[in-house]
């Protein structure tokens, strides 16, 4: 085959030498047909650039042309110069008259990314050579060359761009069959879908051309000279007659050129009737799945931020040459005209291909309004006033096109009839067809026909307010009242999310009239209005749930998120922070909580930078970045600590948790970037190093008379080299554990032995005086973000063995709200040395709620010590199961109170005896004085428990009786057998039943069934359990008609691990007796077949699976066997088929 002999000068010519001048001139002559606005810049090497192309962005971003060969260095050359030169763009075009391979072009683009630049696009040689074949000026005047280019190009004439040289995404397949095939082909596919690029890159391959002309005479010219394989004709359903001429042509000449054509599915069956083509020959181009769709977006030339692409993917619905058009846009001009301008908008109605005298944008737009659900074809036919069958005329049309679709969002159940709900997509068609029917143009439809849709026939308000916010967008009369109308009747979080993102005037209203919903629009609402966003946050984290600290309530995350994904460099970072800060003192000084400030004030003044974002893809991976800020921002951080520590200096309520906190991203910067290397990040060692001696320094003179605050400020200023003086109490210090020990363990012994001095040095003086001392250590610590509970607990254990008398000391202890454990020796010697007052101590335990666990106790140890003391304690078990599992394990409570425990009606309380009865040494050994009331306890407060499953073990009528008990729970129990469950206590006990006994659990079973005691799914649970494998006991079951329900129960499969069906012999047999019993080959299948089951991965590749192993029985013996196969097998391919078309519907339009 021969090129366009054109088009082969062309390329001869550019591979000539070139005056770069001239070139320079003529590649901004070409390239203006992509960008509108570019100007050429005499003498623009000494700026860094040859052209400027202006965008509405700031000032123009540059071109560069080169004819070089080494196209790289003169790119290095002028980006250099450019930033020299104090330009701001960050995005470039180059462009070259040379050739330049895959390689070349990604060193290209690297070389820009090292500078910080974005390529937006590349134009080598053969797409320069592509454009002078349609400029006959460029080619006289550049190359010398006149004469019309031939009706026959490896280039189609198409309005989208087209990228050369670049890889063909998700069409491997397609490709590959049009190489294979023989003779005529057609592809068909939705506008947008691929077909003019797949055929492109054959062309490119010198598979074929494309028709560029109508003309007869010339295409049978080119024909004849060039000989191609195979010629294209492009959207051949507008061009039926060309292929009828070009048939006849072949006919004629006696060629041999294969004709593949192009067309939308609505013209597939006129075109294949034209070309004779059998439905073998023709391939439906499918969307791509949206993990491909942004391939496709980053191939050309956008490969950020995520949201955009996201945006680009959400819009594209699967068609790729809708994405590469987004893209374009994008890189071409200002984002808020690409999303909200004329130019998208058209892009997007010629989806829809309207024809001029019909209703068809206002058919659409009225399903539009419905957003994802949609509306019903008869609701909108009613609406609009039109016949039914006109309506369904024009949906069957542009179903073809790709933009309506039978909406899996609305179920039949949801609708007011059986009727299935069409919606429109992708989102932002929706949203211009809706503006310009409603709310533009000379003649708009009249409100009461929105009105109708909206609040009458749509599915779903909130869907309905999205849809409005996107027309909003594109502006017009009374749009914000409606929007604001649906957003308070939607009453959805979501809603108002969505609403407050639009922009600062939106999260105002909301944060205004909605404050409540401040968690839910917190973030969106941050990035508008953000002072007023952090002032509901900390009010909201006054009540928030805490979950490890007070830095870690929800609403304080929600604003870490924001200012640590403010970008280092951007002077976003800084911007968050001073924000933050400022809003924490304002809410300080107007009364607001002080931790809660303290915590925002300290995210203010961290280094850290994190974001996380989502790939704009399938959105099933995150990628986290997480590091520091720039050196020149961790500096100015300085200036935020003193303000902070100076609007808290003097004051002594608040702790210091917060500051230690973010003290340690300071000290220990590693734990923010693991990779900070002392040469490779001095600069940002050196400015981390200077801030953190500052503040350490300021914080230790803050610190002054704290001795808790000052000890862990001690680890910091011997970390940061500070120079800081730090007054430690020594007493303070043994009740506040070291933090950077190596030697913990010769650390605890010598505190443990200095308590013990301090104990022996205290034990004289007054109770009350010792208790507020310690309690005055406790909070100090407790404010140092410090946990000294157990050093409290060591010290008062050794004080309790030195006093004289323990009773004053319970009296302190419980007055000033210490701990109960802190108070249990003193109490417990007490009573051991039978000192007077003690029974007053533990009736005083029983009244205050946070000693009662000690009255408790020491009744359950020793009920007869005080008459009074033990039914008080003895009431309120229920709140304490724990100690009594706790007392019975270690064998501490009597046997009639053991007795007792056992009997006990609160299930908690009786399994909790009974569990620590079992626990007891000798382990696994009931005493026989409360065996009985063991069993009792086992029997009455049936629950899955170890122990109960080990005492089966050795019980077999433990363990029947408990599966009897079990039987007749009542009906609504949580607890119930499961027959997939192999380890659970039902399976346990039905383990060591012997033969009869199943058969005996069978009987008691169908007497129940008689009864209807249990639900249906209940009893066929049991069936199962109790049948198990036994074919005896599976006849027994067939026989009894009082379980007709679960005669079919014990063939149930559930999935293996592995996800199979496991169809074994004993299933086949259970089947043979079913069939035998007069049940059919489907009835067998449905009792088969899983009804509940739960996988990863692929839902239609488990029931591929299961369609395998039902296949596996088509070669069975049995007729019966076979004819269940047979059922199984079509159900589970017509199953997996229906989940391939989800699944694919949902990776091409995400997930609703």
């Amino acid at each position: 085959m021969q090129r366009d002999p054109l088009f082969v000068q062309i390329k001869d010519g550019l591979n000539r030498r070139l005056d770069p001048e001239s070139f320079e001139k003529c590649a901004v002559g070409l390239l203006r047909a992509d960008y509108p606005r570019l100007v050429p810049v005499s003498g623009g090497n000494d700026s860094g650039f040859d052209g400027a192309i202006a965008d509405n962005e700031g000032e123009a971003f540059p071109l560069i042309v080169t004819t070089a060969k080494q196209g790289i260095r003169n790119l290095t050359r002028n980006l250099k110069r450019y930033k020299e030169q104090g330009g701001t763009r960050k995005k470039a075009v180059f462009a070259t008259s040379r050739k330049l391979t895959a390689r070349k072009r990604e060193n290209l683009c690297e070389r820009a990314r090292q500078f910080g630049f974005t390529l937006v696009q590349i134009y080598d040689q053969e797409a320069i050579a592509n454009l002078l074949y349609d400029s006959p000026c460029w080619c006289k005047e550049l190359l010398g060359l006149s004469g019309s280019p031939s009706a026959l190009s490896h280039v189609p004439k198409t309005s989208r761009p087209l990228i050369p040289n670049q890889q063909l995404i998700g069409r491997d397949v397609e490709f590959n069959w049009l190489l294979r095939t023989e003779g005529d082909k057609l592809i068909v596919g939705q506008p947008g879908s691929g077909k003019t690029y797949i055929l492109y890159q054959l062309a490119a391959q010198d598979h074929g051309l494309f028709v560029v002309s109508e003309e007869l005479t010339a295409i049978a010219n080119a024909i004849r000279k060039q000989r191609p394989q195979a010629v294209f004709v492009d959207d051949a359903g507008d061009k039926l007659n060309l292929i009828v001429d070009l048939v006849h042509l072949r006919r004629t000449t006696d060629s041999e050129f294969s004709i593949v054509a192009t067309c939308w599915p609505s013209d597939k069956d006129s075109v294949a009737q034209k070309l004779d083509l059998e439905d073998a020959k023709s391939r439906h181009l499918h969307p791509l799945i949206r993990d491909q769709i942004v391939e496709v977006v980053k191939q050309g030339g956008l490969e950020g931020p995520n949201e955009l692409v996201r945006f680009i993917v959400d819009q594209a619905v699967g068609l790729p040459g809708l994405a590469i058009t987004f893209a374009r846009l994008c890189l071409e001009g200002p984002l808020d005209e690409v999303v909200r301008g004329g130019t998208l908008k058209r892009e997007l109605l010629q989806l829809i291909k309207p024809e001029p005298t019909d209703n068809t944008e206002a058919i659409l737009a009225a399903f539009s309004i419905g957003g994802k659900p949609g509306i019903e074809m008869s609701a909108v036919a009613e609406v609009l006033d039109l016949p039914l069958l006109q309506v369904k005329k024009t949906l069957t049309r542009l179903a073809t096109g790709g933009v309506i679709v039978d909406s899996p969002h609305t179920r039949p159940h949801h609708s007011y009839s059986n009727e299935r709900a069409i919606a429109v997509q992708p989102a932002i068609l929706r949203h211009a067809l809706v503006h310009n029917v409603f709310f533009s143009g000379p003649a708009p439809l009249p409100k009461q026909i929105l009105d109708e849709l909206i609040y009458d026939r749509a599915h779903s308000i909130p869907d309905v307010a999205e849809t409005i916010m996107g027309v909003s967008e594109y502006g017009g009369d009374g749009l914000e009242t409606l929007v604001q109308d649906l957003v308070e009747r939607a009453e959805d979080a979501v809603t108002f999310r969505r609403y407050a993102s639009i922009g600062r005037r939106q999260a105002l209203w909301v944060l205004k009239r909605y404050p409540e919903t401040i968690l839910a629009v917190g973030e969106s609402a941050l990035w508008s209005a953000p002072v007023e966003a952090i002032h509901l946050l900390l009010k909201a984290a006054v009540t928030a749930p805490r979950f490890l600290h007070r830095g870690d309530l929800e609403p304080l995350r929600l604003i870490e998120r924001w200012t640590f994904s403010g970008k280092p460099g951007t002077g976003e970072a800084l911007y968050r922070r001073h924000i933050v800060l400022e809003s924490a003192i304002r809410w300080l000084k107007n009364g607001g909580d002080i931790d809660i400030a303290m915590s925002a004030s300290c995210i203010a003044v961290s280094p850290a930078y994190e974001a996380t974002a989502f790939d704009p893809g399938a959105g099933n991976t995150f990628t986290t970045t997480s590091g520091l800020l720039t050196p020149d921002e961790i500096s100015q951080l300085k200036s935020l600590w003193d303000k902070f520590l100076g609007t808290i200096a003097g004051r002594d309520d608040f702790s210091w948790a917060p500051i230690f906190r973010v003290l340690d991203c300071w000290a220990y910067p590693r734990t923010v970037l693991p990779s900070l290397n002392e040469e490779k990040h001095a600069k940002t060692c050196q400015a981390i190093g200077e801030v953190a001696i500052a503040v350490v320094e300021a914080l230790a003179r803050l610190a002054q008379g704290k001795s808790a605050v000052s000890q862990r400020l001690s680890d910091y200023i011997e970390v940061t080299g500070a120079e800081a003086n730090c007054q430690i109490n020594e007493i303070m210090s043994l009740f506040c554990p070291d933090t950077g020990r190596k030697d913990w363990k010769a650390s605890a012994r010598k505190r443990d032995r200095k308590l013990s001095e301090l104990a022996s040095k205290w034990h004289m003086r007054p109770p009350e005086q010792v208790v507020a001392e310690v309690n005055a250590i406790a909070q100090e610590a407790l404010q140092a973000g410090i946990t000294s509970h157990s050093w409290m607990i060591s010290f008062y254990e050794k004080l309790s063995r030195l006093v004289e008398n323990p009773v004053p000391w319970c009296w302190s202890l419980i007055h000033q709200n210490v701990h109960a454990e802190c108070v249990a020796p003193f109490l417990q010697r007490a009573v051991a040395d039978s000192i007077q007052g003690w029974p007053e101590v533990t009736l005083a335990c029983l009244e205050k709620r946070g000693f009662q666990g000690l009255a408790v106790r020491l009744a359950l140890n020793k009920p007869d010590l005080e008459p009074r003391l033990f039914p008080g304690a003895f009431a309120l078990v229920v709140h304490f199961p724990n100690d009594v599992e706790d007392l019975c394990r270690r064998g501490l409570v009597p046997l009639n109170v053991l007795r007792l425990l056992l009997e006990h009606e609160d299930h908690n309380v009786a399994i909790g005896a009974a569990r620590g009865e079992w626990s007891s040494e000798p382990h696994g050994r009931v005493r026989e004085s409360v065996s009985e009331a063991w069993r009792l306890a086992v029997l009455r407060h049936g629950t899955n428990e170890w122990f109960i499953e080990e005492a089966f073990k050795v019980d077999f009528d433990l363990a029947r009786s408990w599966l009897l008990a079990r039987m007749k729970d009542n009906p609504s129990t949580y607890l119930l057998p499961h027959p997939h469950k192999t380890d659970d206590t039902f399976n346990v006990a039905m383990r060591v039943q012997n033969a009869n006994s199943r058969a005996l659990l069978l009987s008691k079973l169908a007497e129940l069934a008689s009864q209807q005691y249990h639900y249906i799914h209940t009893s066929q649970g049991w069936a199962t359990l109790i049948v198990g494998d036994s074919l005896e006991l599976q006849c027994q079951l067939l026989k009894d008609d009082r379980l007709e329900d679960c005669h079919l129960a014990p063939l149930r499969r559930y999935p293996s691990n592995e996800n199979h069906i496991d169809l074994d012999a004993t299933w086949e047999q259970f089947a043979l007796l079913a069939f035998e019993s007069d049940y059919t080959a489907e009835q067998i299948f449905l009792a088969t077949h899983p009804k509940q089951y739960s996988s990863s991965g692929s839902e239609s590749a488990l029931y591929a699976v299961w369609s395998d192993d039902f296949e596996k029985l088509l070669s069975h013996e049995e007729h019966v066997i076979r004819q269940v196969g047979q059922l199984g097998n079509q159900w589970a391919i017509r199953t997996r088929d229906r989940l391939v078309e989800e699944e694919r519907f949902e990776a091409v339009y995400g997930r609703s």
